[in-house]
């Protein structure tokens, strides 16, 4: 069944770029909030997100990135802090019935290892449940892999697939 979507960003124009995609995608238009329609900039409170996820009846709420909706004062590499924030969305979503997804982006370090090089603390990596990582082909620059580098879901050992999009759909898994 279709669900609503409520996107968080600040970063892309939304009629240039997201709802372009989502519509290209079969996305419904009329199941997709973002946050450039509500009168004030969101923060990543209790009360502000379960409003939000109420009054939208999203089932999916994207925040990208994270860390320009974060509370004032809020540090990333504060592990107490991010803790909170963290436990905060994962209880909004037991209550909602609303999975929240949280796009980071990646520090310059490539020599890293996948895992470590997300903005913030390494503890934020540690208190997620799963990672995704989007990437792009470095011979093809309209193909992204997303592939996942952290998995709380499933303890088998495995090396997940990689799934390949171009700008329109899904290609294949690998």
């Amino acid at each position: 069944e279709p669900i609503t979507v409520f996107y968080a960003s600040n970063e892309d124009e939304i009629a240039d770029s997201t709802i372009p995609r989502y519509l290209r995608n079969g996305g419904d238009i009329n199941r997709f909030a973002y946050s450039g329609e509500l009168e004030h900039h969101i923060t990543l409170n209790e009360e502000e997100v379960t409003a939000i996820i109420t009054e939208t009846k999203a089932r999916l709420f994207i925040i990208d990135p994270l860390q320009s909706f974060l509370p004032p004062g809020t540090h990333m590499g504060n592990v107490t802090q991010m803790r909170t924030i963290f436990t905060m969305l994962s209880n909004v979503a037991k209550n909602t019935g609303c999975a929240i997804v949280l796009v980071g982006h990646l520090n310059k370090n490539e020599a890293s290892k996948d895992i470590h090089r997300g903005l913030g603390s390494a503890d934020i990596a540690a208190s997620v449940r799963s990672i995704l990582l989007v990437g792009m082909d470095k011979n093809d620059r309209t193909r992204r892999y997303i592939r996942a580098i952290k998995s709380n879901f499933d303890d088998a050992d495995y090396t997940p697939l990689a799934l390949v999009l171009d700008e329109n759909r899904v290609l294949s898994f690998e």
